[in-house]
């Protein structure tokens, strides 16, 4: 296991690395639970939407792990039916 800041590397396009690292942008919480029922999911449910459309308007791909999990629920869903 290594703990690195990612802003300590040298990356042509900063220290975001997009080269490297793969960033779920517009993507839902992990810990949206936690939040449930109280006042603090409004703000969650308001930043996933202002980075879902940050993600869009600069024209980045999904995470591939977001793929993924969208393609499992719209088979789950399927097979519902």
């Amino acid at each position: 296991m290594v703990d690195l800041a990612i802003g300590l590397l040298r990356s042509s396009n900063g220290s975001r690395a997009e080269e490297l690292v793969s960033w779920d942008f517009g993507g839902k919480a992990a810990w949206r639970e936690d939040v449930a029922g109280g006042w603090r999911e409004g703000f969650i449910e308001s930043v996933e939407a202002v980075a879902e459309r940050w993600r869009i308007e600069r024209g980045l791909p999904k995470n591939f792990r977001r793929v993924q999990k969208e393609e499992a629920a719209a088979a789950a869903a399927a097979a519902k039916e």
